[in-house]
């Protein structure tokens, strides 16, 4: 599948990185200083910026949150590309999959938190049959995406 339509800015960067990194560790490979191994190494995504962007889509069922994180996904290219224009940001890095999360919440408060990311320890733990039978409780379905942000501080007159 051509997937050149979702290459932008930021992440024609960020696969130009990786080549060169492949690349090394490649010619390291072939000279004897490293192994085949050291080119599938666990990514460094959440330690690699200071600063993420964090969207989460969410709905009150299981099947209508499928097409709803889909769509969501389907808007974070065209997110990145929107943030590519703005002065200060140098790099914005989407990570490749969503965090997927069921929360079983008992309150109204509860639910508001969790469909906006923000899950207490308490939900986190409970399970479905916690909930059952129990007035105003209901069960969230979230998907959150991460965009990390390469940002550069903006230069003061007096600077230059």
């Amino acid at each position: 599948m051509c997937a050149t339509h979702n290459v932008c800015a930021s992440t024609q960067m960020i696969m130009t990185e990786e080549f060169k990194k492949g690349s090394a560790i490649v010619d390291k490979v072939i000279v004897g200083s490293a192994q085949w191994s050291d080119l599938f190494t666990k990514h460094d995504f959440f330690h690699k910026y200071r600063y993420y962007l964090q969207v989460v889509a969410s709905t009150g069922s299981a099947e209508l949150q499928l097409k709803w994180s889909g769509t969501v996904e389907s808007r974070i290219r065209q997110l990145v590309m929107k943030l590519e224009y703005v002065d200060s940001l140098t790099l914005a890095h989407p990570f490749i999959k969503g965090f997927e999360q069921v929360m079983h919440c008992l309150t109204d408060e509860e639910v508001r938190a969790a469909a906006h990311g923000e899950v207490s320890e308490a939900v986190a733990k409970r399970k479905a049959e916690d909930i059952e039978g129990k007035e105003g409780a209901s069960t969230v379905y979230s998907t959150t995406f991460y965009i990390g942000l390469a940002i550069e501080p903006k230069q003061r007159a007096y600077d230059h």
